[in-house]
């Protein structure tokens, strides 16, 4: 569980990443209109492999039922002008056979891919996983976005497994899916 999550970093913090401003810090409750905000912005390309989709009103109020019950953990980025562009979120099931794993997933909206954002916040929610100490950092990543799985492979993650039509789009096409890992230590007790 992360409750009350005690990290090294101290939120919010600033980075500027290729001579541009960007603001990392938790979602909270109070953030419910202004990621509604976000989400009713996405185009449907943008949305295309979201595992919920986040447009809709009942999954924001999803995610923030998760977060108060300290189920999960999610990192927003703001642009310079208070606009969230991206986010990364940890999912821990400490009641299912996979409570030594943390489920990572990582979004960031197109006009600010390939700017380094998704990389800071896949450096820092890497981070905060690893100090809740699971056995495994999981992550499913689409088999048609490899520029994902590189930034992943050099951060350690590994394929574990490839799923054919293992993911429906929302215009019913199939994709194969990729479970990626990184095991942060060799015993999982």
């Amino acid at each position: 569980m992360f409750g009350k999550i005690a990290t090294k970093r101290k939120y919010p913090w600033t980075a500027e990443i290729h001579g541009k401003k960007f603001t990392f810090r938790p979602m909270t409750a109070e953030d419910r209109d202004i990621t509604a905000a976000f989400t009713a912005g996405l185009s449907h390309a943008d949305i295309l492999f979201l595992q919920s989709d986040i447009t809709k009103p009942e999954v924001i109020d999803e995610w923030i039922t998760h977060l108060g019950r300290g189920h999960a953990f999610v990192l927003l980025a703001f642009n310079s002008i208070g606009q969230i562009v991206g986010y990364a979120s940890l999912y821990r099931n400490e009641n299912s056979w996979g409570r030594h794993q943390v489920e990572m997933r990582l979004f960031v909206s197109r006009q600010y891919r390939s700017t380094g954002v998704g990389k800071q916040l896949a450096d820092e929610i890497s981070l905060v996983a690893e100090e809740q100490n699971p056995f495994l950092i999981k992550i499913n990543v689409p088999r048609d976005t490899p520029h994902i799985r590189m930034m992943l492979e050099k951060k350690g993650f590994t394929s574990e497994a490839l799923l054919t039509d293992w993911l429906m789009d929302v215009d019913g096409g199939m994709h194969d899916l990729i479970v990626m890992a990184h095991r942060l230590r060799d015993d999982p007790c």
